[in-house]
């Protein structure tokens, strides 16, 4: 192959040292040969891009931003229809246990009622409050722990 020569010849610029100039005092530099860097930094955070970017894609893709815009507003209504779905069976759960614990309760409080009056002696007597405890506690732990988890979600 042959290398085909440019009929310019390169311009060599002037090598700059890394030494500072010294300049006698109260002198400044040339306004040339001060340099200012700047950086600049953005930051944008949402479901859809930046509109600056948005507007690169519509460019690129006519009708894309419209479907960018689409898309973000779907998956939006489905989050919310996904909370409102955990929010109703959180509700229908505490609920639930809430009437279970009500039911275990007073089918406690109705074996031990049944153990007193059929099994008169000291034994059924200790059975039956045990029973009884057992039932009134099922309710009191259920109510407790409902009324905290509702303060919490309040919070």
């Amino acid at each position: 192959m042959s290398e085909i020569q440019s009929p310019e010849q390169p311009k060599i610029l002037e090598e700059k040292t890394d030494t500072p100039e010294v300049l006698p005092v109260g002198e400044d530099k040339p306004a040339e040969e001060i340099k200012v860097v700047g950086i600049v930094s953005q930051r944008y955070s949402g479901p859809i891009p930046h509109p600056d970017i948005l507007r690169g894609f519509e460019e690129i893709l006519p009708g894309s931003a419209d479907r960018i815009i689409r898309m973000a507003e779907k998956q939006s209504e489905h989050r919310q229809e996904m909370e409102k779905k955990m929010v109703h069976a959180e509700d229908r759960d505490s609920l639930l246990g809430v009437i279970f614990a009500f039911l275990m309760g007073l089918g406690c409080l109705g074996v031990s009622l049944a153990m007193v009056l059929f099994v008169p002696s000291q034994a059924g007597a200790i059975a039956a409050a045990f029973l009884g405890v057992t039932g009134i506690a099922s309710i009191t732990g259920a109510f407790i722990k409902n009324t905290r988890s509702n303060r919490e979600k309040e919070k």
